[in-house]
């Protein structure tokens, strides 16, 4: 619909909005426990989600090969060429930004490991290969929209 004046969004998207505020703060009024439940319940449907939108790009896109056959946009003659610096490095900061984060965390993560052995497997098996893998959907899938669309869309809304 229109957008509601003073809003910039329509009414359907302040509903949802409302509805998804008010499940945050029912979550957050009944504790960790509520929220530990809620990751419990909805990791397994985010890998689905993931796995879904790689099956979507593969279809779409007309399989693999369309989507890696694309040339980087920052080589002599493409559509960025030369301005490589000026992504890698505010990307690369945001990379060590999220890494930093997750690395503070360690502590909260691994405190009721019986061992150090424990945590340490722990950390080896569910850290760089999920999130590699994880990264890895998302440049996928991200790409794929350029053979879809013909631009990448990163943000999904």
């Amino acid at each position: 619909g229109d957008p509601l004046p003073g809003l910039g969004i329509s009414g359907s998207q302040l509903v949802c909005f409302l509805v998804f505020w008010a499940l945050q703060f029912w979550f957050v009024v009944h504790g960790i426990d509520a929220i530990r439940q809620l990751e419990t319940y909805t990791a397994p449907i985010k890998i689905v989600i993931c796995f879904v939108l790689l099956w979507w790009a593969w279809d779409r896109a007309g399989g693999f090969g369309p989507i890696l056959e694309q040339p980087s946009a920052f080589v002599e003659g493409g559509k960025k060429a030369g301005q490589f610096p000026a992504v890698f490095w505010p990307s690369l900061t945001a990379m060590v930004g999220f890494w930093a984060t997750l690395a503070l965390n360690i502590p909260d993560f691994t405190r009721f490991a019986k061992s150090q052995r424990d945590q340490l497997v722990g950390q080896a098996l569910g850290l760089p290969g999920p999130m590699g893998l994880l990264a890895a959907l998302a440049v996928f899938v991200t790409s794929a929209t350029v053979v879809i669309h013909g631009k990448a869309l990163w943000d999904p809304v």
